[in-house]
């Protein structure tokens, strides 16, 4: 994937405005799809330009006065920024003649598009006040904040990938701020390092994962790098410059960017110069004609193509192409009367097409530029298994890629792979499945395997690398073991939990299913099925029962292994003691009075009352009343008490097996003899019946 140095060719005329958000989307077709209507409509043009001429597209605006494109990758998807029709700025998703808004972040209101893999994934900001930018991945309608590295405030990303990557740097605002260059990848942002210097930034990545971008040095110079496997390597500048960066890498390691030196001449002090690294050659690019002052390239492909810009002193630029170190300016490309002067290249793609911006009718807009119509190799779409799939069942037995060539032509195909697992090749064939047989697949093996197509008709060929990786021999779980309870226990408490240890030879997750049953040696009921967890709870049980318990476990693949079986015995109920006796009877009397009380506790096990110990309080012991009793069946005992006072009576009740209950009570009193008082008083009023009126009304005597 080619790396979009949007930021070079406008950052001068960035807006940020902000106002409204607009919604993201989703693309519903597939990409294989856009890639061939985009050749279509390329094969519909056939004939009607000079074969030096190219094609531009007007990608228009979001509603705005302006437009740059940024990146396109190889299936008909250009992204960049635009001015809304609210004078805001968003990034946008050009798709087979169709721009389209795809909002922003959350919370944000600007946000911008740098570039796009061929899986349809945009590398894109959102811009804050005061400066502040945040990187973010934009993948069918859905924004993911990158985050920044660690003790940076902002991000920037300028290129992605087809595996996924992103690279781009961290940064800090104001005195003694930097910046760091790093790669995202699976949620994780590694920072690549520096050359001696300060500072670094990524701006270029290709699908090997090598990161191309510009670092400070140890002294205080800026030089292009090249990162792989966690090294970074200075590229040096050209003859004569002081300072260097490198802005995109193809495949074949080729890397495209500008080298500069210092005069001071005002208002431009900086001349730059663009340029190629080839292994260990650095290639100056020439300026264009009437544009000496400055160039630089930000786009590569595979072919070897780069484009640019060039400047003249007033910083006007014009788009050029350079291929086979010849330059051109590709105005010069356009068709007599286009009405267009295009400014900057951004980006190329493998089939020559062309993204960046330029004038038309007074305004600036982003454009696509598509070169002369040739015959188009095959492509190949909808690949079986998918490239770089895993857990590949050694049962497969074919290999399946459709291969399609726009014109029509026939063409001849080959299947290889690596381990030998099958070929096979067909000869002036033509569109549709073509298919390779394959047989002896291994367990836990990376396969590649190899289409080739070539034209018949203009002998261009296509040539497809794909892996895929089987899955890994797969094992049963190992036997459930070390059952809680133990196996045989006896006297298990009746809310013991069930347990046991279970594990699998390759690494597995594991489920279980529980077969619990009471008084059943071959227990068929299931109480669980499809659990991850490696315990059991079965509620409270039967005192006196015999269970019996089974685990299966199953790994992730479907295999099972079945546990033995298991048992283990419920005790016997704990006896508990009678409850505190209830005791019913007078609470009041006269001393010397024999009175009569009632007696009953309930046992909660149901046994029978072994006997009543009674203490009445005055002194006179414990009395004790043997049974046995039924559970709550009421036994009488008599007392006298011969004082007055007041006493207490307690009982406690024992059952058959000697578990003696706590105390029941009861408070009686033993007043002084009222009879003896009353006939006095009677004596006395008949004798002065007229003496304490009051006192004889009280007591009724009146």
């Amino acid at each position: 994937m080619k790396k979009k140095i949007l930021v070079i060719l406008i950052c001068t005329l960035l807006v940020t405005t902000v106002f409204s958000v607009a919604g993201a989307i989703k693309a519903n077709y597939k990409i294989e799809d856009k890639e061939i209507n985009l050749l279509k409509h390329q094969a519909e043009k056939a004939g009607k330009a000079p074969d030096d001429e190219y094609t531009i597209i007007d990608l228009g605006t979001l509603g705005g006065t302006w437009s740059y494109a940024g990146g396109l990758n190889d299936q008909c998807y250009v992204v960049g920024i635009s001015a809304t029709n609210q004078g805001s700025q968003h990034a946008f998703v050009w798709m087979c003649d169709m721009m389209t808004d795809i909002g922003t972040p959350e919370g944000f209101l600007v946000s911008g598009a740098v570039n796009v893999n061929d899986n349809g994934q945009v590398a894109g900001y959102a811009n804050g006040q005061y400066q502040s930018q945040y990187a973010y991945l934009w993948d069918m309608g859905n924004w993911t904040y990158l985050g920044t590295l660690p003790d940076l405030d902002y991000s920037a990303c300028f290129d992605i990938n087809n595996p996924g990557q992103i690279v781009g740097h961290s940064f800090m605002l104001g005195p003694g701020g930097g910046s760091l260059a790093w790669i995202y990848e699976d949620g994780d942002m590694t920072e690549l390092g520096t050359l001696g210097g300060g500072r670094s930034s990524a701006y270029g990545i290709n699908d090997e994962g090598q990161v191309v971008g510009s670092s400070r040095t140890d002294n205080n110079r800026t030089h292009a790098f090249l990162w792989e496997d966690g090294v970074m390597t200075d590229l040096g500048v050209l003859p004569d410059e002081e300072n260097s960066a490198a802005y995109d890498i193809n495949e074949n390691g080729q890397i495209c960017g500008a080298s500069s030196h210092t005069l001071n001449q005002y208002p431009f002090p900086t001349f730059v110069t663009a340029c190629i690294w080839d292994g260990d050659e650095i290639i100056e690019i020439d300026k264009l004609p009437g544009y000496t002052r400055n160039n630089a390239a930000g786009g590569i492909n595979d072919q070897g193509q780069v484009v640019g810009y060039s400047s003249d002193n007033g910083n006007n630029p014009h788009a050029f192409i350079w291929e086979d170190g010849v330059l051109t300016d590709l105005n010069d490309l356009l068709p007599e009367g286009s009405g267009w002067e295009l400014k900057g290249a951004a980006d190329i793609n493998e089939k020559g097409e062309i993204v960046g911006y330029g004038k038309i009718d007074g305004e600036t807009h982003g454009y696509l530029l598509i070169p002369p119509y040739i015959n188009q190799k095959p492509l190949f779409s909808y690949e079986v298994p998918t490239d770089n799939s895993t857990d590949i069942p050694v049962t497969t037995t074919s290999l399946n890629v459709t291969i399609e060539d726009i014109e029509g032509d026939s063409f001849n195909w080959s299947f290889e792979t690596s381990p030998d697992i099958g070929n096979n090749s067909g000869n002036g064939d033509n569109n549709g499945s073509k298919t390779c047989s394959i047989s002896g697949l291994d367990y836990g093996t990376t396969y590649s395997w190899y289409v080739n197509s070539t034209d018949t008709g203009s002998g261009k060929w296509t040539r497809e690398v794909y892996t895929f990786t089987t899955e890994m021999e797969n094992n049963p779980p190992n036997t459930p073991s070390d059952p809680d309870p133990e196996d045989g226990a006896t006297n298990v408490d009746i809310n013991a939990d069930l347990s046991w240890s279970c594990s699998d030879p390759d690494g597995d997750d594991l489920t279980y299913d529980v077969y619990f049953e009471a008084n059943d040696p071959t227990p068929d009921v299931m109480v669980s099925n499809n659990q991850s967890e490696n315990a059991y709870n079965p509620g409270t049980m039967d005192y006196n029962t015999h269970y019996y318990w089974l685990i299966v476990a199953w790994d992730e693949h479907g295999l099972s292994t079945d546990g033995p079986v298991w048992d283990f015995t419920i005790g016997s109920k704990p006896n508990e003691p009678p409850n505190a006796p209830n005791i019913e009877g007078p609470t009041t009397g006269t001393p010397g009075t024999e009175y009569t009380y009632t007696f009953s506790s309930i046992d909660p096990d149901g046994h029978d009352i072994l006997e009543y110990i009674i203490n009445w309080g005055d002194g006179t012991g414990d009395e004790f009343i043997t049974g046995p009793f039924p559970s709550g069946e009421e036994v009488t005992a008599s007392h006298t008490w011969a004082e007055q006072g007041t006493y207490t009576i307690t009982a406690k009740a024992k059952d058959i097996y000697s578990a003696v209950g706590p105390e029941g009570t009861l408070t009686v009193t033993m007043p002084r003899n009222k009879a003896l008082i009353f006939n006095l008083l009677s004596w006395l009023f008949e004798r002065y019946p007229n003496a304490f009126p009051t006192l004889q009304y009280i007591l009724g005597f009146q």
